[in-house]
């Protein structure tokens, strides 16, 4: 027997904008690179959970105004640059709708 439905199911498809997958990304960043950077949690210690939450705030915002793939990618790399500047880049991003 199937676990899936044998009903018709209603299919929705949901289209985010750039600026909604920007910000998906950018939410997804802290908990990776504290999972996966050996160095985050030694940057996170010497500056202080004030420094990263500022720059988190203002790439929220950053995010949230994205047009563009640029535009996404400036403000990724902007709070990519306060954990480690120079050593973490995004270098591109694809936005497909």
């Amino acid at each position: 027997m199937s676990s899936f439905p044998t009903w018709p199911v209603r299919i929705q498809w949901l289209v985010a904008t750039i600026s909604e997958q920007c910000a998906t990304d950018l939410e997804a960043i802290p908990g990776f690179l504290l999972e996966n950077d050996t160095g985050a949690k030694d940057e996170l210690a010497q500056w202080g959970q004030a420094h990263f939450d500022t720059a988190l705030a203002k790439a929220r915002e950053d995010a949230a105004q994205a047009q563009d793939a640029e535009a996404c990618n400036k403000a990724l790399n902007a709070y990519l640059k306060a954990w480690r500047k120079g050593h973490l880049q995004l270098l591109m991003c694809r936005v497909r709708i």
